[in-house]
């Protein structure tokens, strides 16, 4: 009652918030251009949600670790998730326990598609600001948040990956705590929705450990009302986050630090902290860079921006040059901080005298467009429905099959020919955990070590190989004692049965 009462969100229905900011840019051609272009990225964000409608995880991350964790969680097992935090695959295997179908019948429709709404939902909580608080930097900074995720992360959207959810819910929490500020909401607000979703952030995945003390900082600094509410996120932020990582390190001792070896050490073969820092600069993400220098120039006009930028958008960058910079979806958590940090930047720009008329010829030309802007949303929201197909479970199972075999190559295709033509009575050993997802061979297929498997054939535990380079010697030994049969074959791989 205390936040109805409170939150214009709450105050007012959807539509006349959406009228009364929709009225509000109409004034200009420009705010007509960046309201249009903003539901054209939303919609887009949708699309990826309707394409991935009836897909598979194909990524080896996705498919094997965090998808893979999830269907485990759903079978009731413990997932060996090696200091990865559970928030993201408990809430997969959500979706197959509420399908009910056997393990063998797993079906990855939802699980899918719930991976795949967090790029909308992260452009959506700034639009929600942007209902509340009608401004073109708002519309602005969905723009180019929206174009970061594209260009830097492109095919990986709704794929799986842990890091663009992390970086949502980093967002929403930034986002919720500034509608809090504004509305003058009450302190158990900040104590229990924001300290949850700080908690949130921590327990989706380790680069989101950093940022539950931050938003702590910008509480104190921004809301200033009694020290018991920074108490409480403190504790809410411990208890509901970073004690998973104390209850991992108990009950797998060594494991994160051998991961954290492998991460910030191993995987650079050599490189020190600073070949790190400069081969960040060699990377390709042109745009990444030039959103930093608007970031940068954000913080001379705007109080947010002058937290943000040093405190989030730094930070974070600084973490994963220093740590993390193998691959740039580690540095995710920034990007709609960045992105909105940068349109401010530009905004500002924008107001210098020069820029006046760019601004109306820019203005002129999307105007002249605008015709093409109704065709391409007509066409994206046919495209949308058209791929909401209903499928049987048996037309899902078949489906979803077939996506696995055209994703894992000849060696699936040789499992689950032969599967189909003569069953397998017993355990397959590969060194491909991808196969294990192949539905018609779902738990005979197990990821066994080169150095295990001469121990596992003798216990009886495995009763057909597929050869891999990594086996070779130990596949000749047992071809010399006569008990390995070829089965099946393909140009790449060679199915044996053990006698």
């Amino acid at each position: 009652m205390i936040l109805a009462n409170r939150l214009p969100a709450l105050q007012q229905p959807f539509w006349q918030r959406y009228q009364q900011a929709y009225h509000k840019m109409a004034t200009s051609a420009l705010g007509k251009v960046l309201f249009y272009g903003a539901l054209l990225v939303l919609l887009w964000a949708a699309s990826i949600i309707a394409t991935r409608y009836g897909q598979v995880f194909w990524v080896n991350d996705s498919l094997i670790s965090w998808n893979g964790w999830a269907r485990a969680l759903a079978e009731s097992h413990i997932p060996q998730t090696y200091s990865y935090p559970w928030l993201l695959p408990i809430n997969q295997a959500v979706t197959y326990v509420m399908i009910g179908l056997p393990p063998a019948l797993h079906i990855d429709l939802f699980a899918v598609l719930l991976m795949s709404i967090f790029p909308l939902l992260c452009l959506l909580a700034l639009w929600d600001r942007f209902l509340a608080q009608p401004q073109k930097v708002h519309l602005l900074g969905i723009l180019i948040i929206a174009w970061l995720m594209y260009s830097i992360f492109g095919g990986f959207l709704g794929q799986g990956y842990a890091d663009i959810p992390t970086a949502t819910i980093a967002f929403v929490t930034m986002m919720a705590l500034l509608a809090g500020i504004d509305a003058k909401l009450p302190a158990h607000f900040f104590v229990m929705v924001i300290g949850l979703l700080m908690a949130g952030v921590a327990v989706a995945k380790q680069a989101g450990i950093w940022f539950g003390p931050v938003i702590i900082l910008l509480t104190a600094v921004w809301y200033r009302r009694s020290a018991m509410v920074i108490v409480g996120q403190i504790l809410m932020w411990l208890l509901l986050g970073i004690s998973w990582y104390g209850f991992n390190h108990f009950y797998h001792p060594g494991r994160t630090q051998q991961l954290l070896q492998f991460l910030t050490h191993a995987i650079y073969h050599g490189e020190g902290w600073w070949q790190r820092v400069v081969g960040v600069f060699k990377e390709p993400h042109k745009w990444f860079w030039i959103c930093m220098i608007l970031a940068l120039y954000a913080m001379k006009t705007d109080r947010f921006a002058r937290w943000v930028v040093p405190g989030v958008v730094l930070l974070g960058t600084l973490i994963w040059a220093l740590g993390f910079s193998y691959g740039y979806r580690n540095v995710a958590i920034v990007i709609p901080f960045l992105g909105y940090c940068s349109a401010i930047g530009l905004a500002a720009i924008a107001q210098w005298p020069k820029m006046k008329a760019l601004r109306v010829n820019i203005t002129a030309w999307a105007l002249k467009r605008m015709p093409a802007f109704w065709i391409v949303l007509v066409v994206l929201v046919i495209f949308a429905l058209s791929q909401q197909t209903r499928w049987s479970v048996a037309q899902y199972r078949s489906n979803q099959a077939e996506s696995f075999r055209q994703l894992l190559g000849p060696s699936a295709n040789m499992l689950y020919g032969y599967a189909s033509r003569h069953g397998l009575d017993g355990t397959v050993a590969t060194l491909d955990g991808r196969l294990i997802f192949l539905l018609q061979t779902q738990g005979n297929v197990r990821y066994i070590r080169p150095e295990k498997l001469m121990s596992a054939v003798a216990a009886g535990q495995v009763q057909y190989i597929i050869s891999d380079s990594e086996y070779k010697p130990y596949i000749q030994h047992l071809l010399h004692q006569d008990k390995l049969v070829p089965v099946s074959y393909t140009y790449h791989s060679i199915l044996y049965q053990v006698q």
